[in-house]
């Protein structure tokens, strides 16, 4: 596990995983619900490439324009009533790289040395679906959620729906191998890919952003 140290949301790290798939998204290599394959696995790797050719953007240009606000002053408020109610002191989490570089994670915040917390600022009419019938976890969350625990190598991830009126949905996730295990399998079959896609961008010609061709 490699740690990179920035503010989330910040030029650093944007840059850090724009060239990588990241658990947010790890749901377009794998379906969530059968630990199968997913047809979305081929386009996640063009955007990776454009990723790692251009930086931090979709199209090529040099800003961060573009980049939908992340709601931050909601989920510090979020972070806040969660640290009270449960005693703990949350870390704001930098962002995590597998040792070969080549997948990511993002959580919102560290809990001592074997937790995670994940926080979701839905709509209200979202989070009162959360509220009635629970977080649904057999989606993409199942594999965001198991992912940020793969690539942090801890143990346990609390997901969090916060809204400032109504009252917090919880559910506590514990690591689960047999998710684990075939996503990185999928990780792995799409690093592969990843490093081939590179090296024939590279043998035609073409300059990574940062001006490396390190991995």
């Amino acid at each position: 596990m490699i740690v990179v140290p920035c503010d989330q949301g910040s030029i650093e790290w944007h840059a850090a995983r724009c060239s990588v798939p990241t658990a947010s998204c790890f749901d377009r290599l794998l379906t969530p619900a059968k630990l199968e394959p997913s047809k979305s696995a081929g386009k996640y790797l063009h955007e990776c490439l454009a990723g790692w050719l251009f930086g931090p953007s979709d199209d090529g240009s040099a800003g961060l324009g573009g980049f939908v606000a992340r709601g931050t002053d909601m989920e510090a408020e979020a972070a806040a009533d969660f640290a009270f109610r449960h005693g703990v002191e949350l870390e704001r989490a930098p962002f995590f790289l597998r040792d070969d570089r080549l997948a990511g994670a993002s959580p919102d915040y560290l809990v001592g040395e074997d937790e995670l917390v994940e926080f979701k600022v839905p709509s209200a009419a979202v989070h009162l679906g959360y509220l009635l019938g629970g977080i649904e976890l057999d989606g993409a969350y199942r594999l965001q959620l198991q992912g940020q625990l793969y690539i942090t190598e801890r143990r346990r991830v609390t997901i969090c729906s916060y809204h400032p009126v109504l009252p917090p949905v919880e559910v506590v996730v514990d690591r689960d191998e047999a998710v684990i295990r075939p996503l990185a399998h999928a990780l792995d079959a799409f690093a592969g890919h990843l490093i081939v896609a590179r090296a024939r961008l590279l043998e035609i010609g073409m300059v990574p952003w940062g001006g490396s061709a390190a991995t």
